[in-house]
């Protein structure tokens, strides 16, 4: 019973979380990020401002939850001591994944891609998430070579070369308004950091 009664709770958080997300969305591009306030999201899910801080800490982290959300899911993946693909492998399936995913939604995906390299706050709040993942991968690629991600240079540019380079890829794809192949381009900015790493160990 208490194993239900959990699951069923877990799920009206789950709804919550979506329901949060949407209408934020849906008010930061009717209005514009900077002037709509977390009172007005709560008012359109009718949540209290301190509920909806228990799921997202911020305004910059509810506007990026989606990305986040993905974030955590790599980082599962990567930080599993039992893993057996390497990091790069792992890289590589979420781009490709999520990719493809922006294709297939290629009208909402442009439109929010627009709307948030417009918006200053977010292009910030992007920067740290991809922080967060160049430190994610560094740490990762160490385990896989066996080295130091805070002194070994290569693998830091690796890392940066794999983070930013998705992303500059992305904001290529918006320039083109679509009509680029995002999944090759994806996979070829993975190919041209796994040959820069391949530089100093080959065996990757």
């Amino acid at each position: 019973m208490a194993q239900h009664a959990l699951s069923l709770r877990e799920r009206k958080k789950q709804r919550t979380r979506a329901e949060i997300i949407e209408a934020s969305k849906a008010l930061f591009r009717r209005q514009g990020y900077e002037a709509t306030t977390l009172e007005q999201v709560c008012a359109e899910v009718e949540i209290s401002v301190p509920t909806l801080l228990s799921y997202f800490a911020s305004k910059e982290r509810l506007a990026l939850a989606e990305d986040w959300y993905g974030f955590e899911r790599v980082r599962a993946r990567i930080e599993d001591r039992e893993r057996s693909e390497s990091t790069i492998a792992i890289w590589r399936s979420w781009v490709s994944e999520t990719a493809t995913w922006m294709e297939k939604n290629r009208r909402d995906q442009l439109k929010w891609l627009g709307f948030e390299t417009g918006t200053p706050a977010l292009v910030r709040a992007r920067l740290a998430l991809l922080q967060a993942y160049e430190d994610l991968l560094a740490g990762g690629i160490a385990v896989d070579v066996d080295s130091d991600p805070e002194t070994d240079l290569s693998i830091r540019l690796t890392a940066t070369t794999l983070a930013f380079g998705y992303r500059t890829v992305a904001r290529q794809w918006l320039a083109s308004r679509g009509t680029s192949d995002l999944v090759a381009n994806a996979n070829r900015a993975v190919d041209l950091a796994v040959e820069q790493l391949r530089v100093t160990y080959p065996q990757i």
